[in-house]
């Protein structure tokens, strides 16, 4: 006998133990023999089935979820962006329609858009198609600097 057979499972240990009712929390007579409650039990690399790889149904592309979930953050992204993007907006419509527009005012804006884009990190592509002021923001950055 070794100093290490109660660690290991031999072919005989397997049969042995698993027509033994399972105690999971004694771990007599289970089929998964507890030695200490500090060591996970050791397994042949021959015991259980072998390894099958995940596979996905007949004519789906396994690549294919990865192209939806960006859709679908994206979607998500510019559902969470979509009030703070109208508040912009009115903000810039309010601020070109007064008669004085101070340059504090014009930089405060520019400086809540910039913080918004970084934020959602998305395009400005993406941010105009829920009504992002790109041109009225370009004629402020313009007359900014």
């Amino acid at each position: 006998t070794s100093y290490f057979q109660h660690l290991t499972r031999t072919p005989a240990s397997l049969t042995e133990a698993s027509a033994a009712a399972p105690d999971t929390q004694t771990g007599k007579g289970s089929a998964y023999p507890i030695s200490s409650p500090h060591r996970a039990p050791t397994y042949h690399p021959r015991e259980g089935p072998a390894f099958q790889p995940p596979t996905s149904a007949p004519g789906v592309d396994p690549l294919g979820p990865f192209p939806r979930a960006k859709s679908v953050v994206l979607q998500q992204k510019l559902q969470d962006v979509q009030p703070d993007v109208a508040d912009l907006r009115r903000t810039v419509e309010a601020a070109l329609s007064s008669k004085s527009l101070h340059l504090a005012d014009v930089e405060a804006i520019l400086g809540r858009a910039s913080e918004l884009q970084a934020k959602t990190r998305l395009s400005e592509a993406d941010l105009k198609t829920l009504g992002w002021p790109s041109e009225a923001l370009h004629q402020m950055q313009e007359a900014a600097h």
